[in-house]
């Protein structure tokens, strides 16, 4: 398929993905990935469809873990779709080191956290998640970026967007600065300045518009 798409339903990992609207039917796999990029442009990173039945659900950016558990297709969805190459529309980039990747792109205007979310969302991708300091230095190096990670739900609990998991302690230590986080404020997301080699992240306010922003669309590597 164009784009890159592939079936990821039945891998040793569960995907899901947040559904675009309302499904077609009596369309053939292609039609439906056509269609899905009609109706939604670069929201449609995936989709459901259902061989026997024919019927096409557009889809959002993949999920893994927590997040893709509660969002897997069902049999009457059938299987899942998704994008295994970057999408280099609307800026979008394959940037790699030794050790990282990731199909992101970095803004160069600030946005508050809330609004930088409705934005990557809107071109089908979520704000950029860093699980090691390797991928969290793919960022472009001495800026403050807001990142996919808060505690919005739970003080001290910080999630990643994409997974809803919480991030580790050991990454924790690495990523923030001494005696960060500290809730000052109240101060729910974290912005990250690659270049340092770690201990640059800090809590802010969610509400600022001070920061720049990077999305990031996943890519499976299946």
């Amino acid at each position: 398929m164009e784009r890159g798409f592939t079936k990821v339903t039945g891998r040793n990992t569960t995907y899901g993905s947040e559904r675009l609207g309302l499904p077609w039917s009596d369309v053939s796999l292609s039609e439906c990935l056509s269609m899905c990029i009609v109706t939604y442009s670069n929201q449609c990173q995936t989709l459901m469809y259902n061989s026997q039945s024919r019927l096409c659900t557009p889809g959002s950016f993949p999920q893994s873990g927590t997040g893709g558990a509660d969002l897997e297709s069902n049999s009457t969805e059938g299987d899942l779709y998704a994008s295994t190459s970057c999408d280099t529309s609307n800026g979008f980039t394959y940037v790699t080191s030794a050790t990282a990747s990731a199909c992101m792109m970095a803004s160069n205007f600030t946005l508050t956290y809330f609004d930088a979310y409705d934005y990557c969302a809107d071109l089908g991708a979520h704000l950029f998640v860093g699980r090691t300091l390797d991928k969290l230095e793919l960022l472009p190096h001495g800026i403050k970026f807001f990142i996919g990670l808060t505690d919005l739900e739970t003080e001290g609990v910080y999630i990643w967007q994409d997974t809803k998991e919480e991030l580790s302690t050991a990454l924790k230590s690495v990523l923030y600065q001494t005696n960060e986080p500290n809730n000052l404020g109240p101060e729910d997301c974290t912005v990250y300045a690659a270049g340092s080699s770690g201990n640059t992240g800090n809590d802010v306010n969610c509400a600022l518009n001070n920061f720049w922003f990077a999305c990031e669309r996943p890519m499976l590597n299946l």
